[in-house]
């Protein structure tokens, strides 16, 4: 028993449990799913990661962090599924009712059930990314950058690319 309370008084996860996220005036924009290992969140009211629990809301500008084997899924709207791998890090934004994805570390997998647009910018250059309908890998590769792969023959990415204004 002394043991067990020493483990639960030096294990920061068991006393991070009591405290919840700051959600005064936040906007839910996606649900919290199959949840597997340690996933902590920082809302952009929180200044602490806390641990995020299944079926729990996911927030607009939501910071979501995977562990070691460990990963979750993010349920946007009935058309959009996001599974986050282990050792991710990733932001979730909603402007202008569209998603926006940050992903800084890690990989990501997002099945759509219809068609979406990903832009991706390096220095001036952004590539605007068509994902058709279908299931595409995105990983952050400290060598090669970010990769793309479809799951599927049927669908499809499409490249544009725009040139911003250098000021």
């Amino acid at each position: 028993l002394f043991l067990t309370s020493l483990y639960m008084i030096a294990n920061n996860s068991y006393w991070l449990s009591f405290f919840k996220p700051v959600t005064a005036g936040l906007n839910t924009i996606a649900s919290a799913q199959a949840l597997q290992g340690t996933v902590t969140r920082k809302t952009i009211l929180d200044s602490i990661w806390l641990p995020l629990e299944n079926k729990a809301s996911i927030y607009n500008a939501d910071l979501i962090q995977t562990g070691a084997q460990s990963q979750i899924e993010i349920q946007i709207g009935t058309d959009t599924t996001i599974q986050v791998k282990e050792n991710s890090l990733l932001r979730v934004k909603n402007i202008n009712g569209k998603t926006h994805l940050r992903l800084s570390k890690g990989e990501v997998q997002v099945k759509t059930l219809v068609d979406q647009t990903i832009s991706i910018q390096r220095g001036s250059q952004v590539e605007n990314l068509i994902l058709r309908k279908g299931t595409y890998a995105l990983k952050i590769d400290s060598a090669f950058g970010i990769q793309i792969t479809a799951f599927a023959q049927s669908t499809k990415v499409e490249q544009k690319a725009e040139n911003k204004e250098q000021k």
